[in-house]
């Protein structure tokens, strides 16, 4: 039980340390990224160095565009959009990280962005989203039955 309190503990004080928002400085310009109160992003660019990082350079080049499957807030998007402009799809299920995504998109400007707010299979189902103790990513379960499951589609 105190092992439980304790992570509750440390789990808001990151939450609070993290505050809702921040920017990225790249060779392209400043990009705001909104957060959901206390996402771990901010501490992760900030101790892990290379999180995320070598993305841009494998799209640098892209002729065709990239999926970000698990788009969460668009940190990804971030990335890749500070060093191309080129085309990415955005998928994400969750309904929460949605509208962050979609305030980065429009707060950073970012053009040819299509966003995806739907799970995705290889079969249609119902998943439900089970969040992480900070509340900045999830898991996905097969559900049936509950009222905050989404439905899946599939790409072809």
């Amino acid at each position: 039980m105190i092992r439980k309190i304790y992570n509750r503990i440390r789990a808001e004080r990151i939450k609070f340390l993290n505050g809702k928002g921040f920017e990225i400085n790249s060779s392209n310009g400043v990009f705001k990224i909104n957060t959901s109160y206390g996402h771990p992003l901010k501490i992760f660019l900030s101790h892990m160095k290379l999180y995320d990082r070598f993305l841009p350079y494998l799209v640098r080049n892209s002729k065709s565009g990239v999926i970000d499957i698990g788009s969460n807030i668009g940190d990804t998007l971030t990335l890749i959009k500070s060093v191309s402009n080129c085309k990415v799809i955005c998928v994400e299920p969750d309904n929460s990280f949605v509208k962050i995504l979609n305030k980065n998109i429009t707060v950073n400007k970012f053009e040819k962005t299509i966003v995806y707010p739907f799970g995705i299979s290889s079969e249609k189902k119902k998943i439900l989203i089970k969040k992480n103790l900070y509340g900045s990513t999830g898991n996905i379960k097969n559900d049936l039955t509950s009222n905050n499951s989404v439905e899946t589609k599939t790409f072809y």
